[in-house]
């Protein structure tokens, strides 16, 4: 039984993967402080319902140039699922963002923020097994170069993504999400450090076409 100060907010899931939100307020004399409550709460349930998906290949590569398939699907995730980390120093100021994807591999995007974006790289880190845990990740760096308006184009081997930005009136403005508009591949070189000048990559994440990496709203 309800007291005549509680708010109740429930959120639920629903067969079509979307959430209903309700919210029952006692009337009291509390009544609009209980709704600013409410407001609250349900206004920070978009975050859980906002969804992308992108559809995936993950590889990894043998010694004789063979790819192995280790996971294959489409990863659905909400900003919730985006791991930020910023670093700030006298010489350079960025963000790290990544979207776990499967088999503890994540994809991301190293984003320096404000002017112009000419460019900008993505990269796969292997976040789980022993030599990515040793190697920080391992090696990964794929750059696109703007091509037209906000399309960029990969710089080694095929592809061609889209991007947004955050609100353009802010002077830390950065990239919001990468539209996938070509068949795009990440790749990787999970070693030692000391073994990363060897040429050949240990795995690949190939991102088709339609997918969406979001960063930010």
């Amino acid at each position: 039984m309800l007291r005549k100060s509680e708010v109740v907010a429930t959120v639920q899931a629903t067969p079509d993967n979307t959430f209903e939100r309700t919210a029952v307020v006692r009337k009291s004399k509390e009544t609009m402080f209980a709704r600013a409550i409410a407001a609250l709460l349900l206004s920070v349930a978009p975050l859980a319902t906002f969804a992308e998906s992108l559809t995936f290949e993950l590889y990894e590569l043998a010694g004789d140039g063979k790819r192995v398939l280790l996971a294959q699907g489409v990863r659905q995730y909400t900003l919730r699922d985006v791991l930020v980390l910023e670093y700030k120093t006298d010489a350079a100021h960025f963000w790290s963002k990544e979207i776990p994807v499967a088999n503890g591999f994540s994809a991301g995007l190293s984003d320096f923020p404000g002017g112009n974006v000419t460019g900008f790289g993505l990269w796969l880190k292997d976040r789980d097994s022993y030599w990515g845990r040793v190697s920080s990740g391992g090696f990964s760096w794929d750059w696109f170069d703007l091509e037209a308006g906000n399309v960029y184009r990969k710089l080694q081997g095929p592809g061609r993504v889209r991007i947004t930005r955050t609100s353009p009136a802010s002077p830390a403005q950065q990239i919001a999400s990468v539209e996938i508009l070509e068949d795009i591949t990440l790749r990787a070189k999970v070693r030692p450090w000391f073994l990363f000048f060897l040429d050949s990559d240990t795995h690949n994440l190939v991102v088709k076409k339609g997918s969406v990496l979001r960063f930010a709203q």
